[in-house]
């Protein structure tokens, strides 16, 4: 015995030395079902005509143990005159029955008992020794429990650290990924990893192919939005009181014993998620929740981020954009038109040809702001802009240089090509301008025209060229008048 590492390595050679002291038939110990309100027979030793057969099951309203438990009986002589009711003790003949309960504190776990089919006396020593053999089988029933329920938690706390580590990979996905649809992929595919039995389904509104996927995603945003929830996530067990709150009957199988839902919310609104439909879990619903609400926040960020990258590269976009523009005219303006002054001498190079620059000057830009004020000054030059858009061909670039001042800049298959160009130019700049129902006469601006002499000549030395070029022009054309009201 004092080797024994086992409740039944203990309670053998107990029972054969109890019996061998008693003199009983049989001497045998039982565990009691509470919940169950069962009894089953566990160990016995058999010697005499009365014998018990382990395992044996019945209900224990029917037993003898209770009846002496209740009256506080240990030994009794005469079974069929005290308890003539009892079928279990007519079928075994039982004239003899001892029993003392096995407790682990205030718990009856069993008893410990020897029947007889004779009347037979049972000294007081024998009752007290097997007093001490149910504390000592008591005993190792009380540590076996604790190791098993030190192996337990010690399972639990494994299962629920795979879980977290499962958890703390997906956060990784979602902190490299850019975007939340891959992301949930790759999610599910590590949940799946975890437990190959549950059903990981991704969720995601604009990606919605059946009938049953948009009941899946109407019902998480329900979810986002109710009181069973915390932040979009949530875990439901069939069976709990809050199993009620999960309503998605038509989605989930009768099989399914758990669900679990993690959204990937911006500012409230779901986003997507994961749909997770387990038929058994190992994990408790504290861990699940937890669980939950960890993937909830992974994800939520992953969607809160990608939000703000898509505001923030449109902000820089718009950014770039009016960096580049005039704001008045919202033509190009000089910054934009160094950055494609490079880009027309990487085509010059590439496509060969010649670089040409137009230099614009409006004449008589300063009389019309002081004859009608600034107002029809700029409504002017936001007219002329557009006129010289509409002039210029897709891949030439206009742009306001400063002022009352435009560049065209444009590639050219031969030089022979600029005067043309400078005609087509000339020609729709020039002419009538309806300004605040006011008719403005303008013979057209001072136009002057560079077009590159080799490869070595720059963009920037060509917009210099262009620039004297108008400059003689102006002078060769003063006198002539400048815009004029009608």
């Amino acid at each position: 015995m004092t080797g024994a590492d086992n409740l039944e390595a203990l309670c053998r050679p107990l029972l054969d030395l109890l019996q061998r002291i008693s003199g009983l038939d049989s001497v045998y110990l039982t565990e009691i079902d509470w919940a169950q309100q069962r009894q089953r027979i566990r160990f016995a030793h058999n010697h005499g005509k009365s014998r018990v057969t382990e395992g044996f099951n019945l209900p224990w309203r029917d037993t003898l143990c209770r009846r002496a438990l209740t009256e506080g009986i240990r030994l009794e002589t005469d079974v069929p005159w005290r308890w003539p009711d009892s079928a279990a003790a007519r079928e075994l003949g039982i004239k003899t029955y001892v029993s003392t309960p096995v407790r682990l504190g205030d718990d009856v776990l069993g008893t410990l008992c020897g029947i007889s089919a004779e009347s037979h006396e049972v000294p007081a020593q024998v009752l007290d020794l097997m007093a001490m053999f149910a504390q000592l089988l008591a005993d190792q029933i009380g540590r076996e429990r604790a190791a098993a329920l030190e192996w337990s938690r010690a399972r639990a706390a494994e299962r629920t650290a795979t879980l977290f580590a499962a958890l703390s990979d997906i956060g990784h996905i979602c902190s490299r990924a850019r975007t939340l649809k891959p992301a949930l992929h790759q999610s599910a595919a590590r949940l799946r990893v975890l437990d190959p039995g549950a059903e990981i389904d991704v969720m995601l509104p604009t990606d919605v192919a059946e009938p049953t996927a948009q009941a899946i995603c109407d019902w998480a945003r329900r979810c986002c939005h109710g009181d069973h929830t915390t932040d979009g996530a949530g875990w439901w067990r069939r069976g709990t009181r809050n199993w009620a709150a999960c309503e998605a009957e038509t989605f989930i199988d009768r099989d399914c014993d758990s669900v679990g839902l993690a959204s990937a919310l911006y500012e409230g609104d779901f986003q997507g998620g994961l749909l997770i439909r387990m038929r058994d879990t190992v994990f408790d619903d504290h861990t699940m929740r937890q669980a939950m609400q960890s993937l909830t926040l992974h994800l939520s960020l992953l969607a809160t981020r990608e939000h703000l990258d898509t505001h923030l590269r449109h902000a820089y976009e718009e950014l770039e954009r009016q960096s580049l523009c005039d704001p008045l005219t919202g033509l190009p303006n000089r910054r934009c038109l160094e950055r494609d002054s490079d880009r027309l001498d990487a085509v010059v190079r590439r496509r060969g040809g010649h670089a040409c620059v137009v230099f614009i000057d409006l004449d008589g830009f300063k009389a019309l702001n002081d004859r009608h004020g600034h107002d029809m000054g700029d409504r002017f030059l936001i007219d002329f802009g557009r006129r010289l858009a509409e002039a210029t061909r897709t891949d030439e670039t206009c742009a306001r240089y400063g002022g009352d001042e435009f560049v065209v800049l444009a590639h050219l298959d031969a030089a022979d090509d600029a005067e043309p160009m400078r005609q087509r130019l000339a020609t729709r700049l020039a002419g009538q301008f309806r300004l605040n129902g006011i008719d403005i006469d303008y013979p057209g601006p001072s136009i002057g025209i560079a077009v590159q002499r080799d490869r070595h000549e720059s963009v920037g030395d060509l917009v210099a060229r262009a620039d004297r070029s108008m400059y003689r022009e102006k002078k060769s054309r003063r006198g002539s008048g400048g815009p004029t009201a009608s």
